[in-house]
């Protein structure tokens, strides 16, 4: 089976799996049943969970461990002891990506995107309980983006490099943005229906921002001290404007969510140019100009008056 083959199979087992799980989680959460849902929900994550174990188990295992095995101990006289040595040896080879640093920490990362991808998804269907046109809406593009992010995700696994190639890390920024803003959206709306502190909302934000980044500059190759403290103010930054937009933002979380992902493009735009010694002023003010005609258009359609009735702002 070629390997393109391969990727169009589990691409297929990812969208069907996304789409079904989905909607048995709409489906009950729209029967008011939150502990069934948040079972099944883990559920469905764990499956996914598994898939990108077996993408990370199948290409970066050692091939012919087995005989492998059995030529460094074939010297061995006794039977029982060349046998053990054998399995043994064999087993070391076979589950040895499991226990070296370097590929734990690339599945670990890549396991970041689908992760927040199907948690804030099953959160909109949550906060969204009963409006089955939104959840319909949010459960198919998640779909898509979900089958994009493990496309690539595999791709990632079977070319084995440090730093992605841009066609990767192209596709996963898109994806990226998109479970950003479902993400913002998602927290938002729910931290506010249940009157917590706007502290919390940013701190959420914050986690949200720094991971995301993290796993690009991982992608990049970029994992320094230097970096990681620009990942901080990166999400440091977003944590601060996710305060305020928690405070003063009308109902509309949708239109907070994108007003948001917005200046998240800003920054991280900014400084992954810097990264590529990419970055100039024309660059910079287009990307600049971007973000301020999104956050303008979302911010003159925003109706700041309108509030959660009986709600905490």
């Amino acid at each position: 089976m070629t390997h393109k083959i391969q990727k169009i199979i589990s691409a297929l087992f990812i969208v069907g799996t996304s789409i079904l799980g989905f909607q048995v989680l709409m489906y009950i959460i729209n029967l008011n049943q939150p502990s069934l849902f948040l079972k099944t929900a883990v559920w469905v994550w764990l499956y996914l969970c598994a898939m990108i174990l077996l993408f990370f188990d199948l290409h970066f295992k050692v091939p012919g461990a087995l005989a492998v095995a059995k030529k460094r101990h074939e010297n061995v006289s006794h039977l029982l002891l060349r046998s053990v040595k054998i399995v043994w040896t064999a087993l070391n080879h076979r589950l040895g990506h499991y226990f070296r640093m370097q590929e734990v920490k690339a599945f670990l990362v890549y396991l970041v995107l689908p992760t927040f991808l199907f948690w804030f998804t099953a959160a909109m269907l949550y906060g969204n309980m009963g409006q089955e046109k939104i959840q319909q809406l949010y459960a198919w593009i998640s779909t898509v983006a979900m089958g994009v992010t493990f496309w690539y995700l595999k791709e990632a696994f079977h070319r084995k490099k440090e730093r992605v190639d841009s066609d990767i890390f192209v596709a996963f920024s898109v994806a990226k943005i998109y479970t950003l803003t479902v993400g913002f959206g998602a927290g938002l709306m729910l931290i506010r229906r249940y009157c917590l502190d706007p502290s919390l909302y940013a701190g959420i934000v914050f986690g949200i921002s720094f991971l995301l980044v993290y796993q690009a500059l991982y992608q990049h190759g970029f994992l320094k001290a230097k970096h990681l403290l620009s990942a901080m103010a990166i999400a440091g930054a977003m944590g601060i404007l996710a305060y305020f937009v928690y405070v003063f933002w009308g109902f509309n979380y949708f239109s907070a969510a994108i007003f948001m992902a917005a200046f998240y493009n800003l920054f991280w735009g900014t400084y992954h140019y810097h990264l590529d010694y990419g970055l100039n002023r024309r660059i910079f003010f287009e990307i600049l100009v971007v973000c301020l005609a999104v956050a303008f258009l979302v911010f003159v359609n925003t109706n700041f008056k309108e509030r959660i009735l009986g709600g905490c702002f």
